[in-house]
């Protein structure tokens, strides 16, 4: 835990999981969720991002969108330096250096009044969650739970028949970063990149 000044705390807790990928997953997500709401009553806290390891996404994939839909917590996937930079570290780190590696590495990534920093890529064009690295939705099921079947299916009509003209949207947006315009342009931008529809943004 890092107040974006310093490291704060940590823990580490042994979870008993299924060899099953589905319940592990299960099981470790529910687990961190229980852990990071007791210690948000019990400390009056609010988490503003994670940093989740690779290879704790790897064990469970549904952690990242889950923190988002159940604590408004942005989730980025991170390596933990075992093999950056053409360097392998000859000892594994532990569980707390990882857990620090990533928290330093996510911090980098908000900016003043705890927003995320608009990342600039190749010809001006804005990097959709941080250039791939939040992961707010996993896939298209994420969506289609927030609407009703009848818009579900224009949806995906209309991103068939977008894909069949080989038609190109592009967002041109004068405010990056901030309220509703600039979540919105991420979430949409992200979805229609899930359909397969070429979407870009300004």
């Amino acid at each position: 835990m890092h107040d974006t000044d310093y490291s704060v705390d940590f823990c580490v807790h042994k979870v008993h999981a299924s060899s099953d990928p589905a319940e592990r997953s299960s099981k470790l997500t529910h687990h961190v969720l229980k852990t990071i709401k007791a210690f948000s009553e019990h400390h009056r806290c609010k988490f503003i991002g994670a940093g989740v390891g690779k290879p704790l996404f790897d064990l469970a994939p549904t952690l990242c969108s889950t923190l988002w839909k159940e604590l408004d917590i942005v989730s980025m996937v991170l390596s933990v330096y075992m093999h950056e930079h053409g360097i392998s570290t000859p000892i594994p780190p532990t569980a707390d250096e990882q857990a620090d590696s990533v928290v330093r590495k996510l911090i980098m990534h908000f900016g003043p009044r705890h927003l995320m920093r608009v990342q600039i890529g190749f010809r001006n064009i804005v990097e959709v969650d941080e250039g791939g690295l939040a992961r707010i939705v996993e896939d298209l099921r994420d969506y289609q739970r927030t609407v009703r079947d009848p818009t579900w299916r224009a949806c995906l009509k209309y991103a068939e028949e977008l894909k069949k003209m080989g038609t190109k949207i592009a967002f041109f947006s004068s405010t990056p970063q901030g309220g509703g315009v600039a979540l919105m342009r991420h979430a949409l931008i992200r979805f229609w990149k899930l359909l397969g529809v070429d979407v870009k943004w300004y």
